[in-house]
């Protein structure tokens, strides 16, 4: 008795493509909001208004569509509570996970590196000029502090690893919400403890040493989010937030500030540590005494005795 056994099918790589672009369009009718809203600020600031002309802008910008866009697009199953039931479905948690690191951090290069050429090629200007001669066409004013241009793609780039990665690997509500106050201090400590080290080694603050320091961070944060999300147990319920509000907003306001002080200051152009101060005049007992030659320390000049009456006379 013959048996008679058919192949069974596997999926080839077009079933697999069709898979993430139906994760994309999903993501991206979720999150388009956010994504335009921001095109359009980007637009407008850099492109209209001429805002952003130098680098400490885009690092604004990027870090603040990091920090919303990172949680929203690593932990959207997770917060909403239906993570278990996502992961039932077809595609599986790193086709998941791919799709959605694809879509938010391309989002964040576009924004960082079209807005970097934006400043070095003076873009705007150039459209500008086939319309109108005016002020719009006039180029930006030169950034002295090169290694700026490098982490205005860094520091947003860094920010949405991580906030992706912790929000996606979050159990909780809680921490998909905090996930963005996390990465924005680790980054942030991160490169100013890389501000030290090169002004340690070459007494100012060249980028070597924290360009590539956040470059390095952002895709080993990616890869153990990924890791980890693999094989995580999905979240069946919203877990209320706890504890105290007014803590989250006090934290919130002074990372704002903190963040806003240090663009400023970078846009201001004082990036240079402040260097040593002319040495101390040496007294004179101190100069006798390195040189070895005694010297006495002389008082004011004793005034010269006016000449009296008949020497004045006798003199004329």
């Amino acid at each position: 008795m013959n048996i008679r056994t058919d192949a069974v099918a596997t999926p080839g790589p077009s079933a697999g493509l069709k898979v993430y672009r139906g994760l994309l369009w999903r993501e991206w009718l979720a999150q388009r909001n956010l994504i335009i809203t921001s095109l359009a600020v980007w637009l407008a600031c850099g492109w209209v208004l001429l805002l952003f002309f130098h680098p400490g802008f885009i690092i604004a910008f990027g870090v603040i569509y990091a920090l919303l866009a990172g949680p929203r697009l690593g932990g959207a199953d997770a917060a909403e509570g239906s993570e278990e039931f996502a992961f039932a479905l077809p595609p599986t948690r790193a086709e998941r996970y791919l799709a959605r690191l694809a879509l938010g951090g391309s989002t964040v290069l576009v924004f960082t590196l079209l807005g970097v050429a934006t400043i070095v090629l003076d873009l705007p200007q150039q459209v500008w000029g086939l319309f109108v001669n005016s002020g719009f066409t006039e180029a930006f004013p030169a950034c002295k502090e090169r290694f700026l241009y490098p982490l205005a793609v860094a520091i947003p780039f860094a920010v949405f690893a991580f906030s992706f990665a912790i929000a996606a690997t979050a159990g909780t509500r809680g921490m998909v919400a905090g996930s963005w106050f996390v990465s924005g201090w680790f980054v942030g400590a991160a490169t100013g403890l890389a501000f030290l080290g090169e002004w340690a080694l070459w007494r100012e603050v060249n980028g070597y040493i924290s360009v590539l320091a956040l470059f390095a961070l952002a895709p080993l944060a990616l890869l153990a989010g990924y890791l980890r999300y693999i094989l995580k147990e999905g979240v069946s319920r919203p877990a209320p937030v706890r504890g105290a509000s007014l803590a989250w907003v006090v934290a919130a306001v002074l990372v704002l500030l903190i963040f806003l002080a240090l663009v400023s200051y970078i846009a201001s152009g004082r990036v240079a540590m402040p260097t040593r101060g002319p040495e101390p005049r040496q007294s004179v007992l101190e100069h006798s005494i390195t040189s070895g030659t005694p010297e006495r320390r002389r008082g004011p000049a004793a005034p010269e005795p006016k000449p009296s009456a008949p020497e004045a006379e006798s003199v004329k």
